[in-house]
């Protein structure tokens, strides 16, 4: 077929194909397109061609455009220009880049405007390697652009990383010498504000040649997208002054710029200014507004705005929605989208998502339900922004059994699906079926991205337990495809990844990961400096950190100061404080809070006390840590003193405070102390506190006063394990193992479950009581029934009741068959045994060991010189003494302790600078001749030593504050008497004829013990 013949048939077929576009789209034309198959072919105009055209591209339709190419093609006007260009034109705007460069490879003369179609298509649709090839081949074939061309590029480089080809072209456009046009320098303006160079974009704005409210708009824009909204409100205020009106595009660009608080008043600002320039009947400026006022916080505002609004559409009313949810007004939330429904407004996706992300607590899962209930009606499966929701709504709201269930119901996924389920999983501490999900994740071929890497790997940090290693495997894969997605460089990710090798105590692998990042900032230094902490490379690091000018915060500080948790690390943290008085940041409460943690830790409760009185503003946590502090350290004199000064101070006292102070009173006996604190707790609602009780019953039982404690036991509204556990205690310490073991059998009827504590004041009852056979089927009830393993503490009772009945050598098998190696505390239990039964041999076999295990540690020569004292060697006895003493141990440090009338009095070992120390010498001296001559067995003791021993031990601490209490408080008081050390047998003695003969109770607290003295007996049945 001729080439006229085949175009007057492809003609004809497009007549028939297309009858509306030939006969619609142009009828107007002088061209008879009835007749267009039947005319000649020079006689065929390229504007018909142009028209048909055209007319393709408003039918939008790409396959007629192809149809009406053919025709031509066929017609053998493919070379005019002007039709390639109308091609060129529909093919670009239809987005089919293909055929579009195919058209214009075959034309011979390409012009500007050719290729600026082909620049503006590449940019528009991303291409920006490919525009900017278009614009190297112009300029090789002589074409030169124009600035609609050089605007085209620089709107490519806007979009794609491409800024230094984008600076390329301005300096084309500067050396050209001829001012900036409009349209150009716009687009530089928008493409350095994309790309954060604000400066530059300045600079090219005061070069445009007769700015309009485009060029406006993109420095404003630019300005408030990257965070500087004082800037774009100064560029607004001078457009103002320019006499340049802004436009809705002005205030759309900076309202959402307008993100917390503190910019609300620049936001009211810019409604005011909406309102002058007559734009408060545009429904998407309002919108807008609507959601300034939200992220502002500014509701009443906003609702005055929505109520004054002549229209609404869906998108006022889903906003307002959401000004009320991110406020916390979930009621408000929901009785205005009820409203909306009232008034005919139909609800889309985003509505529904706003209202369930208002549903956020425990307390709005009934409400929650309500609402999901409402939505199963048009809910499909295929759902999967509202089924997200709903999973992220049962999450908060902790139902996590029902985020289960919509997850697994979810026909589709998408990323934001996996990620939500994983993170409520961690949210909810189930971090194996976090990192469970995320291995499901992967296997179903499951993109993650960056939310998910962060989720599971901080499900990997959490994770520490036995299966440790595992998760350790676990977090290493995660680090394997971060690196494959190409994120290894996220420093977020790189600082997850260090803490969780960090948890994990994999050191080599966090500082691997910690050297490859390449944007390292200061939360990357603050992670790995705690990390190293433990392996005293901290210093180090953080000299590094100085060193490459990275300087530490608040948050740098104090987690160096938290991880600093035992003595070891004491010069570290020291150092770390040295930093803290000659940086900008000085000692602020936290900071401070910090630093006498540290100290506490670390046993340095002199430092504490430093900074404690540097504190300039103390709130009553810092009272309370320093009290908590000295009590842990067992300095409960000045824990009493300091909570003294806190009254004065009128701080009050909360209940962590209560429990701190009447720990103090119960260690050092301040019964008085204690009895005041319990008045002020009543009535206070503090009373009804199970822990401060607790607290009460401990501090009356420890101070001896039974009678009180059991009172306030039988009157406690609530009691726990430890309320009973507490009662035991006391009962046992004191030597009333049967009270003891009746409160034990109440507590069985009451159907309280005992404990690993409850049973060491059981065992340790039926220790004092002789009760051997229950004592071992309690210890294996404990055990085979209850599955409590016993602890060493439970074997050195049980020691203790085996020793005590005499039965030595079966507490050395058990010695031998407990999976724990003996301490100090079990080798001193046997002493006790061996001095009350007498046994030099074996006394002597276990003070070695007691030795061996602390050499240091007096107590050991104390008891043993009691054995020897108890057998009758009173030369070996004193060849003990002093041996210690040669070692410098004893000498001046023990100390007794005696409350009266409110304060407490110290004597330490021949020491006599307490002020009524002749009183008490006279006192001391004239109870001895009464036990000399009321006890014959005594006066024999006396006269086994020499003098000068026998005055050493009348100068004993507890000696001093035995006489000083009788004669300081009326006849028949109990007495109270705290020692830091073991009572020798010698003062043991002593104080049980004393209390025999001047008819006293006394109580004397040793480091090991309570004895419970009266009437000549004492509680420990001579066995401590």
């Amino acid at each position: 077929m001729a080439c006229g013949e085949r175009a007057i048939f492809l003609s004809r077929r497009f007549i028939d194909f297309h009858p509306k576009i030939v006969g619609d789209a142009l009828p107007q034309q002088s061209v008879n397109f009835e007749g267009f198959g039947g005319r000649d072919l020079p006689s065929i105009q390229s504007i018909d061609l142009r028209f048909l055209l055209q007319s393709c591209k408003d039918a939008m339709s790409l396959s007629y455009v192809f149809d009406a190419h053919t025709i031509v093609v066929e017609l053998a006007v493919e070379s005019w220009a002007i039709l390639a260009n109308s091609l060129l034109q529909v093919y670009t705007d239809f987005g089919d880049l293909e055929d579009a460069c195919h058209v214009l490879s075959t034309i011979r003369c390409r012009d500007k405007f050719m290729w600026n179609h082909m620049i503006k298509a590449y940019g528009t649709l991303g291409y920006a390697y490919e525009a900017f090839q278009c614009f190297d081949h112009m300029q090789m074939e002589g074409v030169l652009p124009d600035m609609f061309v050089y605007a085209s590029l620089l709107s490519t480089s806007a979009t794609r990383s491409t800024i230094i080809r984008g600076q390329q072209i301005h300096s084309i456009i500067t050396n050209c010498g001829i001012p900036m046009d409009v349209v150009a320098g716009t687009a530089l303006v928008n493409m350095y504000g994309k790309f954060g160079r604000l400066k530059d974009a300045v600079n090219v704005f005061y070069t445009i040649d007769k700015c309009d409210i485009a060029a406006w708009n993109a420095l404003i824009a630019n300005h408030a997208q990257q965070g500087h909204v004082q800037d774009s409100l100064e560029f607004l205020t001078l457009l103002q002054n320019q006499e340049v009106s802004p436009n809705k595009v002005t205030f759309m660009s900076i309202l959402p710029a307008f993100v917390d608080s503190s910019a609300a008043f620049c936001g009211m600002e810019v409604h005011d200014l909406v309102l002058k320039y007559g734009f408060e009947s545009d429904l998407n400026l309002a919108n807008a507004l609507l959601s300034m006022y939200g992220k502002c916080g500014r509701v009443e505002d906003g609702l005055m705005l929505f109520d004054s609004m002549p229209e609404k559409n869906t998108l006022t009313w889903t906003v307002t929605v959401q000004c009320l949810v991110q406020n916390g007004d979930s009621n408000n939330a929901l009785l205005l989208f009820n409203q909306m429904q009232n008034e005919g407004a139909v609800p889309d996706s985003v509505t529904y998502i706003n209202m369930l992300s208002a549903f956020s607590d425990q307390d709005s899962l009934v409400q929650g339900k309500i609402f999901h209930a409402l939505l199963i009606p048009g809910l499909g499966k295929k759902d999967i922004e509202l089924n997200n929701a709903l999973l992220n709504m049962y999450s908060k709201c902790g139902s996590l059994e029902t985020a289960e269930s919509i997850f697994n119901g979810m026909v589709e996924r998408s990323v934001i699906s996996w990620n939500a389920m994983i993170y409520a999983y961690v949210q909810h501490e189930q971090n194996h079926s976090a990192i469970q999900l995320f291995t499901d994740m992967v296997s179903q071929n499951e993109a993650p991205d960056r939310v998910t890497f962060l989720s599971v790997l901080s499900a990997c940090a959490q994770e520490t337990g036995p299966q440790s290693f595992r998760v350790l495997e676990k977090a290493m894969d995660v680090h394997s495809m971060v690196v494959h997605y190409g994120m290894e460089t996220d420093v977020v990710l790189g600082n997850t990844l260090i803490l969780v090798y960090g948890k994990h105590k994999a050191l080599q692998d966090a500082q691997g990961v910690f050297e490859s990042l390449s944007d390292r900032n200061v939360v990357s230094w603050n992670i790995i400096i705690v990390e190293k902490v433990q392996d005293r490379k901290a210093s180090e690091i953080l000299s590094q950190m100085l060193e490459e000018g990275v300087m530490p915060n608040r948050n740098t500080i104090t987690s160096i100061l938290t991880a600093c948790k035992h003595s070891s690390l004491l010069t570290f943290g020291k150092d770390t404080h040295a930093r803290i008085s000659v940086s900008m940041y000085g000692l602020d409460t936290v900071t401070g809070n910090r630093l006498i943690d540290m100290y506490l830790n670390c046993g340095s409760v002199s430092c504490a006390q430093e900074v404690f009185n540097c504190l300039l503003d103390r709130d009553i946590i810092i009272w309370t840590q320093m009290i908590g502090g000295y009590v842990n350290w067992r300095q409960n004199k000045l824990a009493l003193n300091l909570f003294d000064r806190m009254q004065q101070e009128s701080l009050g006292m909360d209940r962590v405070t209560l429990i701190c102070i009447l720990s103090a009173c119960a260690s050092c006996s301040a019964l008085a102390k204690g009895k005041s604190l319990h008045a002020c707790i009543s009535g206070s609602g503090l009373e009804h506190d199970v822990a401060v009780g607790n607290a009460l019953l401990n501090m009356y039982g420890k101070c001896g006063n039974m009678r009180e404690a059991h009172t306030f036991f039988s009157q406690m509204a609530v009691t726990d394990v430890v309320s009973w556990s507490s009662m035991i205690a006391n009962y046992a310490q004191h030597g009333h193992s049967k009270n003891a073991l009746q409160v034990f059998d109440e507590m069985q009827h009451q159907n309280v479950v005992p404990d690993q504590i409850t049973f060491l004041s059981v065992l340790s009852a039926f220790s004092h009581a002789g009760r051997v056979v229950e004592g071992c089927y309690w210890f294996r009830y404990m055990k085979q029934s209850l599955g409590i393993e016993p602890t060493l503490d439970h074997y050195n009772c049980m020691i203790n009741l085996l020793g005590r009945a005499g039965m030595l050598t079966e507490a050395e098998e058990m010695i031998r068959d407990m999976p724990f190696e003996a301490d100090i505390i079990t080798w001193m239990t046997l002493l006790g045994a061996s001095r009350f039964h007498v046994d030099v041999v074996r006394g002597e076999q276990y003070a070695r060991e007691a030795f061996r295990l602390n050499p240091l540690d007096p107590a050991p020569y104390v008891m043993l010189s009691n054995i020897y004292f108890s057998a009758g060697r009173e030369e070996q006895a004193v060849k003990v003494i002093t041996e210690m003493k040669e070692m410098g141990m004893g000498q001046g440090k023990f100390c007794s302790f005696i409350q009266i009338g409110g304060k407490v009095h110290k004597f330490y070992d021949n020491d006599f600078s307490h002020p009524q120390r002749e009183q008490i010498h006279s006192e001391l001296q004239l109870l001895t001749r009464r036990l000399v001559e009321a006890n014959d067995t005594y006066s024999k003791i006396l006269l086994l030593k020499n003098d000068e021993f026998r005055q050493n031990l009348l100068n004993h601490g507890e000696k001093w504050a035995l006489a000083f209490g009788i004669i300081s408080t009326p006849l028949g008081t109990t007495l109270v008497i705290s020692k830091d050390s073991e009572i020798c047998f010698d003062c043991h003695t002593f104080i049980k004829l004393v209390s025999q003969i001047t008819g006293r109770e006394i109580i004397l607290k040793d480091l090991r013990q309570s004895h419970y003295i009266h009437d000549g007996v004492c509680s420990c049945g001579d066995l401590w």
